[in-house]
């Protein structure tokens, strides 16, 4: 196996960890998260050194700054969006 392959591996591994601990802490949020783990895992987002991130949304067509706030239309339903949660879980694997 080479060192690519392990790196995703482990990368895999650890975006899973991550997500079931949220999962465990925040039940009632099991669909933001999920879909949080597939904008990280389709690379929808990019960090920026200014600590804020650019997520993609899932269709690609709207691009979200998100640095502790969002402006999406989830945002206003409940204390996380599948935009900050991608932030979150895209900073624990950097």
């Amino acid at each position: 196996m080479d060192t690519m392959t392990l790196d995703l591996m482990y990368t895999d591994v650890l975006l899973t960890y991550v997500a079931d601990t949220y999962r465990t802490t925040y039940p009632a949020e099991h669909a933001r998260i999920a879909r949080a783990v597939a904008l990280v895992e389709a690379g929808h987002v990019a960090l920026q050194p200014a600590g804020t991130a650019l997520v993609r949304s899932q269709k690609g067509q709207a691009t979200y700054t998100v640095n502790g706030h969002c402006n999406c239309f989830d945002r206003s339903a409940t204390y996380f969006c599948k935009h900050r949660l991608a932030k979150t879980f895209a900073r624990k694997l950097a």
